[in-house]
């Protein structure tokens, strides 16, 4: 094996996008990438996690997990935001995972019911 031409991956293993007031925290895996939020995800910052999705859902990934603990808040715009990437990953291989959140988001889920239309996974 030569140095410029080296036969691994070379893609980066993390990237992180801000779009205050959330941090989006993608890993990548072999088996899946895990997208850690952190702050808020409302109008104002669900144009870039919608991107990121989109792209992450439609790309070669087989499974996609959503981590929301540390999520601090949720809008509507949010949660339209989550309801879109789950319809899009069950038209294109339900590749999406929602691990499921704690405090005012997890208030919000049980309010709105949009639990029973996410992906939802027990937190371990």
């Amino acid at each position: 094996m030569d140095a410029t031409h080296p036969s691994e991956d070379v893609r980066p293993r993390t990237r992180t996008v801000v779009s205050n007031p959330l941090t989006i925290k993608i890993g990548f895996e072999t088996e899946a990438c895990l997208v850690r939020l952190e702050g808020e995800l409302d109008l104002e910052s669900t144009p870039a996690l919608s991107r990121e999705l989109d792209r992450l859902l439609t790309g070669d990934h087989p499974r996609v997990v959503i981590d929301l603990a540390g999520l601090e808040f949720a809008d509507s715009a949010g949660l339209q935001c989550l309801l879109a990437a789950a319809a899009l990953s069950r038209s294109d291989g339900d590749a999406l995972r929602i691990i499921e959140p704690g405090g005012q988001v997890s208030r919000l889920f049980g309010v709105t019911g949009v639990q029973e239309l996410l992906p939802l996974i027990p937190r371990t």
